[in-house]
This record gives structure tokens, C-alpha cells and sequence, in this order.
């Protein structure tokens, strides 16, 4: 199970940086979670994890992408901003 949830986090971060903390006492434990890089993840399961995924991220994160708040937040100058992430 840790292994497919690994698999999913690795291969849905968009550029993103994803460091799994593994907590293993075996050394076979630990080499069943890096199996988590042996094998992909197609696009349609990965699709589907994160759909069963979602969640609303609600306030304030919902209230701060609103364009009246990033007006008064960024003074019209967001769109200068260079986002490293997309």
C-alpha cells in the first residue's frame, strides 16, 4: 500500500519537490517502499487517485485566490511575479 501511495506522490508532483519519509526498521522494509521507483504509475490511475483525493481547500486559501483580494495584495503586479512552480 505504502509503495502504489509513494508511486502516486512521485509521480503526481508537477514541479514540485517530493521527499517521502520512509520509517522502515528492516532492511527488507525499506526495500519493499523504494520499490516505488521499479515500476510507473499510468497516467489514468494517477488521474483517478487524485480525483478520490480532492479536497476543497476552503478559507482563506478559497477567499485569497479571489481578484479584489490579489488586487489589494499584489497591486495589480502578480502577473510580473515569476512562479517557480508552474
Amino acid at each position: 500500500m505504502f509503495t502504489c501511495a509513494c508511486r502516486h506522490q512521485l509521480g503526481s508532483a508537477k514541479n514540485q519537490v517530493v521527499i517521502p519519509v520512509i520509517g522502515a526498521r528492516k532492511a527488507s522494509q525499506i526495500e519493499d517502499s523504494l520499490g516505488c521507483l521499479q515500476f510507473p504509475l499510468p497516467a489514468e490511475a494517477i488521474a483517478r487517485l487524485n480525483a478520490v483525493s480532492a479536497i476543497e481547500m476552503g478559507f482563506p486559501h478559497d477567499f485569497l485566490q479571489g481578484a479584489s483580494v490579489n488586487a489589494i495584495l499584489f497591486s495589480d503586479q502578480k502577473d510580473l511575479i515569476e512562479n517557480h512552480r508552474k
